[in-house]
């Protein structure tokens, strides 16, 4: 805040820093990245600024390793356009809900916006976000979810890949013992997909649908669960 000590800063005092489609693999290390993700067109007073975290890959593949990510705007890592970082042992909390009317109100610790997309996400403790990993990933290449620590999040993942679902996760805990991560699946014609044994639960959101022609594997060992909803989930 160009202030000293005089006022605390809040999150969205900057906005982001971007990957873009880089030939060899960007890093970033042993960093604190608080308070961005202003996004785009943000005005106080306005409506729909664009929101694309305080760090985001577009068709890029850093690695961002051992850093810590807190009180950013409603999303801290962004990946688009057949991105493919890699996150490993990082600490991404409390990211804020976006105040402004009219948006998707967010706090995500990761988002990944479409389904050429994917990341290697590996040891990183999530806390305190509304949602850890929203994902619309991933399609030929998995998106890896493995050894991750979830504590106080109000959703641990939201996976709405559909026929691009791809998920290969394992080793994962929630400390709190109360959460899962949130599927919506389709299987079509000539797809197999498999849900995992991990240590958390998939909760079903709104059914999953293997049409004909279609594989579901279900590992020995996974559990599942329906989503709280006024209408129960179809399998």
């Amino acid at each position: 805040n160009q202030d000293g000590k005089t006022t605390t800063p809040d999150p969205a005092e900057w906005m982001n820093i971007n990957f873009y489609n880089t030939q060899e693999p960007s890093k970033i290390r042993y960093a604190h990245i608080r308070y961005g993700g202003q996004g785009i067109n943000f005005n106080p007073s306005c409506w729909y600024p664009s929101y694309s975290g305080a760090v985001a890959a577009y068709g890029a593949s850093p690695e961002i390793s051992d850093s810590v990510f807190s009180s950013n705007n409603a999303i801290a890592v962004y990946i688009k356009d057949g991105a493919h970082p890699v996150l490993l042992r990082n600490t991404i909390s409390e990211t804020a809900i976006s105040t402004i009317q009219g948006t998707n109100p967010g706090g995500y610790g990761i988002q990944i916006a479409d389904a050429s997309s994917t990341a290697d996400i590996i040891g990183n403790t999530f806390r305190s976000n509304v949602t850890a990993i929203v994902s619309e990933s991933a399609s030929d290449v998995p998106l890896v979810v493995r050894d991750n620590i979830f504590q106080n999040n109000q959703k641990n993942g939201e996976f709405n890949g559909y026929a691009n679902f791809n998920l290969e996760n394992s080793g994962n805990r929630d400390t709190n013992r109360k959460g899962g991560f949130f599927i919506y699946l389709y299987i079509k014609d000539g797809q197999q997909k498999t849900l995992r044994a991990d240590s958390m639960p998939y909760i079903v959101k709104g059914g999953i649908t293997v049409a004909a022609g279609g594989v579901l594997i279900i590992e020995q060992g996974a559990v599942l669960k329906s989503a709280p909803n006024p209408q129960a989930p179809s399998v």
